[in-house]
């Protein structure tokens, strides 16, 4: 019926190539001024997230309960909380 598991989903993704056309590829590089050497290069690194970068994200963790109680005083946005507590899972 089409549906897999999540874990399932997550190998296959894991052992599939992204199927693209080499002419979006020729125009990406045109576009963005660079070689094709450098676009394999950089194209081939290690993905990166934010955690790889330097954020407040680490004190925002930190002040999770202070966070949390402002919240239920109203003191501060749902959203907030919304944003960094709480896993979205589809």
């Amino acid at each position: 019926c089409g549906i897999l598991t999540r874990e399932k989903a997550l190998r296959e993704i894991q052992n599939t190539n992204y199927p693209y056309k080499e002419e979006i590829i020729d125009y990406v590089i045109e576009k963005l001024g660079l070689t094709k050497k450098e676009f394999d290069r950089i194209y081939s690194r290690k993905p990166k997230n934010f955690l790889n970068f330097s954020t407040y994200y680490p004190l925002i963790q930190f002040l999770k309960f202070p966070i949390m109680i402002g919240r239920k005083m109203q003191l501060i946005p749902e959203i907030i909380y919304l944003k960094y507590f709480v896993e979205i899972r589809f």
